[in-house]
């Protein structure tokens, strides 16, 4: 980390972590079953979402798991790269292959972040490559607006509720959403989940797969 730029820390966490398959638990006193919660999870939703873009993993993903915010908000993993994203299970922040995750007492709210989590890495992989220096090389030639994978991520994460259809709704009868290029960064960001939708209801789930192709292919989102 860069001089001046540790956070405080109130507690010292002593990690340990489950080794599964194709990713790793991490978790401290009080995390254990959050873990185990994690391993039995993960490994489906990973098919899950590899099946949706088509593409498999690269290299090993990891999960830093804190057993609320609070603890989250103490970490200095990746402090530098101020980086999240959001869902209705709270904030998956993302570094590299390491999602940091946290318990809000809803379980479901748990798997969202780690569905969320899964997208934002592959999407990544898929966009810009697996390691650092690919990713680095990449992101000169494609810049992709954060509505676009955000929304993306989002929609992997939750799914299209019924309260995401109402807050469509409201934003089409108030002519919130009649100019898209003056909606503001939250709303931007559902506007891309509402695209993503759209796109698997009308065109399945096939074609979710072939936008981030054609996507990375042109490098370009057009």
């Amino acid at each position: 980390m860069s001089f001046g730029k540790n956070r405080v820390q109130y507690t010292n966490f002593e990690w340990t972590f489950y080794q599964f398959k194709r990713f790793d638990t991490y978790f401290y006193k009080g995390g254990k079953e959050l873990a185990e919660f994690t391993g039995r999870t993960a490994d489906a939703e990973i098919d899950d979402i590899e099946k949706l873009f088509d593409y498999n993993t690269d290299g090993r993903l990891q999960f830093m798991i804190f057993n609320k915010l609070s603890d989250l908000k103490q970490s200095n993993i990746g402090l530098d790269a101020d980086y999240q994203l959001s869902n209705t299970g709270g904030y998956t922040k993302i570094v590299g292959n390491k999602m940091l995750i946290y318990f809000d007492g809803d379980h479901n709210h748990l798997r969202q972040q780690i569905r969320g989590g899964i997208a934002r890495v592959l999407f990544e992989q898929l966009m810009y490559g697996g390691s650092v220096k690919d990713r680095l090389q990449s992101s000169l030639l494609l810049n992709i607006p954060d509505w676009y994978s955000n929304g993306l991520t989002a929609w992997v994460a939750t799914g299209w509720t019924v309260d995401d259809e109402n807050r469509m709704r409201d934003g089409i009868l108030s002519g919130r959403y009649k100019k898209l290029s003056k909606v503001a960064t939250e709303d931007a960001d559902f506007a891309g989940k509402s695209m993503w939708n759209y796109i698997n209801e009308t065109y399945g789930a096939a074609a979710v797969a072939n936008m981030l192709y054609m996507t990375r292919l042109n490098r370009n989102i057009e």
